[in-house]
């Protein structure tokens, strides 16, 4: 059971990650192109 749940805690954590990293790229993304319209 224990490992069940450590797994599931790897797993999400692994997801948060991946979700802050794209969003962290979206955001230099759109910085990028704002810099380049002034």
């Amino acid at each position: 059971m224990f490992k069940i749940s450590l797994a599931m805690v790897i797993l999400a954590l692994s997801r948060l990650v991946l979700n802050i990293a794209h969003a962290y790229r979206i955001i230099k993304k759109a910085n990028h192109d704002y810099n380049n319209r002034n």
